[in-house]
């Protein structure tokens, strides 16, 4: 049995879905761990809904840094979802130094990743899944077993989806993906090999404030024409 790469997902608006594998609502709460009960819980069901992560504060900053970044919107592009709807994604492979980064970088969301990969874990990818109001199509239930398999992943397993945005607001979704060191993909892909993770105090999302996308790159966005999974 090989480690598979968590997901932590953020929510911008309240009305989401969740990946299968852990699905964290954030908002705030002081444990930077799981309790034994909760870690028994995520093993037993292979999810574990935890709210009050993040507080109003620190979602409201994330909130206003996303709807004014334009390189956020300028990084995405659309994906079919199947159902004759579209949905628009915006994926990055770095943390930054910017508020994004902080959420992905803060002990609340490493230590947790590392508790259930039972290893020392790092960035893999983070995203960004923007639905418009009414009519943001389908995030259709799919494993990434068979992409991440492609990229060098020996142990990845992933079941996940979300629904149609039939709501009068627009759904935004961060999505924070970790890998353990232990599961190195054995290749070069569009996605990190191992990469340290430099993990900043919780205190980081507040002081980063209302930070956008840096403008070096840095963050290293996917583009669409390297991956053709990122459009199916």
């Amino acid at each position: 049995m090989g480690w598979q790469p968590a997901r932590l997902l953020h929510s911008i608006q309240p009305d989401v879905g969740y990946p299968f594998r852990i699905c964290l609502i954030l908002k705030a709460i002081n444990m930077n761990t799981f309790s034994d009960e909760q870690l028994k819980q995520y093993h037993q069901d292979g999810y574990y809904l935890l709210k009050n992560l993040f507080d109003k504060e620190e979602i409201e900053l994330l909130h206003k840094s996303a709807t004014a970044d334009r390189t956020l919107g300028k990084q995405s592009y659309g994906r079919k979802d199947g159902e004759g709807g579209t949905e628009h994604l915006s994926l990055w492979n770095h943390p930054g130094n910017n508020i994004y980064g902080m959420f992905a970088r803060c002990g609340r969301m490493v230590n947790r990743a590392a508790q259930i990969l039972d290893d020392e874990v790092y960035h893999y990818h983070s995203k960004m899944i923007l639905k418009d109001a009414r009519i943001g199509g389908v995030w259709v239930w799919h494993q990434d077993y068979g992409y991440w398999y492609q990229n060098g992943v020996l142990y990845p397993n992933l079941l996940h989806r979300s629904d149609h945005n039939q709501s009068e607001n627009p759904r935004w979704s961060m999505v924070c993906c970790y890998n353990a060191k232990s599961n190195d993909p054995y290749k070069e892909s569009h996605h990190p090999r191992y990469t340290p993770l430099k993990k900043v105090d919780d205190n980081a999302i507040k002081k980063a404030g209302i930070s956008r996308f840096d403008k070096d790159g840095s963050d290293a966005f996917l583009n669409p024409d390297d991956d053709h999974s990122a459009t199916l």
